[in-house]
């Protein structure tokens, strides 16, 4: 258990590093009630609770390692009870209730190919009316930064990672009734990242 504690407390610090969490956090609406799908240690929710963008939060993995290190730092920093930690229980059924602000951080080259386009458009039915969804993923190109990251997530989780093209990513979602309000590129070492930034019409 303290291992996993130290683990969640390393990677709090060290992970914005090479995912600054700056140019997600500047996206979201002030007094957003967030769900972060995905939300690993909750780095991006403390973050966002703490600069007042969100009042409240959920965040929401599958990993339950994940969740309980979330927990305990949201106990050791006594953050409001707004903000919450789920993690899957049964089927990968994301929660019920819809949110101003969705994230989708470093997921998607995580599931399944055959499953992206579906789980993606889940995710967007958890938005609310004139909602904002957040995406950000790891970019597929220049094509070496893309296989340094590959090596980095098989290393580390074991994933055998699959990109989804981002121009499908913003065909889902324009086809789901969203506007595309802004988009970025930008690296951190040999770490290639693209977001986007939607709201429901």
């Amino acid at each position: 258990m303290f291992g996993t504690d130290i683990r969640g407390r390393a990677i709090s610090l060290l992970r914005p590093l090479i995912s600054p969490v700056e140019p997600i956090v500047t996206r979201v609406p002030i007094g957003s009630t967030v769900l972060d799908i995905g939300c690993g240690v909750g780095v991006v929710l403390f973050r966002l609770l703490k600069r007042g963008r969100a009042v409240s939060g959920l965040g929401w993995d599958v990993s339950e390692d994940a969740i309980h290190t979330a927990r305990r730092l949201a106990q050791k920093r006594a953050v409001p009870s707004s903000l919450r930690f789920e993690s899957v229980t049964g089927g990968v059924t994301l929660p019920s209730g819809r949110f101003g602000c969705v994230l989708l951080i470093d997921v998607m080259h995580h599931v399944a190919p055959r499953s992206q386009t579906d789980f993606l458009s889940e995710c967007l039915t958890k938005v609310g009316e004139k909602g904002t969804f957040v995406y950000k993923d790891m970019a597929s190109a220049p094509r070496w930064k893309a296989q340094l990251n590959r090596l980095h997530d098989y290393i580390f989780s074991g994933d055998e990672i699959s990109y989804y093209p981002l121009e499908d990513v913003k065909k889902v979602c324009q086809g789901q009734g969203f506007k595309l309000m802004d988009e970025a590129h930008y690296s951190r070492f040999f770490y290639a990242h693209e977001l986007l930034v939607f709201v429901r019409e």
